[in-house]
């Protein structure tokens, strides 16, 4: 007989992840620095962000979409490797590459979405930035 093993919940506790909304469900992406903010809450003060994902709510064609998640307070891009969204593809490829030396954040850090390029036949609809942090 097999034994139940839960699910690892201490290594979820470790590494939270938190989505926000950057661009509206019905609105087309556009190039430009300071989509959305988000704040860093108390409880992630000193975290480490671990990864950057974006999502479109509608595929963009012919082109690239590039995404990069700016801290504000410290006035550093957090990735070297900005997040690219493919032609007809909702999400990005998950090649995106956090700088190590601009990844700690401390409570209040204003982080924002920026836009760098989109898909040049018809963009994307709505845009949401999700980061995952090591505690």
């Amino acid at each position: 007989m097999n034994a139940y093993t839960p699910p690892n919940k201490t290594a979820a506790l470790q590494s939270p992840s938190y989505s926000f909304r950057a661009i509206a469900k019905a609105s087309n992406n556009t190039i430009a620095d300071d989509k959305e903010r988000w704040v860093v809450p108390p409880h992630l003060d000193g975290a480490k962000i671990k990864s950057v994902r974006f999502s479109n709510d509608t595929a963009g064609i012919t082109g690239t979409q590039t995404c990069q998640l700016h801290n504000l307070t410290k006035a550093v891009d957090v990735l070297s490797t900005p997040a690219s969204i493919q032609t007809t593809v909702k999400r990005d490829d998950g090649t995106s590459v956090v700088n190590k030396a601009n990844n700690t954040v401390n409570a209040g850090d204003e982080l924002r979405v920026d836009v760098d390029a989109i898909h040049t036949g018809t963009a994307a609809i709505g845009l949401t930035c999700q980061i995952e942090f090591d505690l």
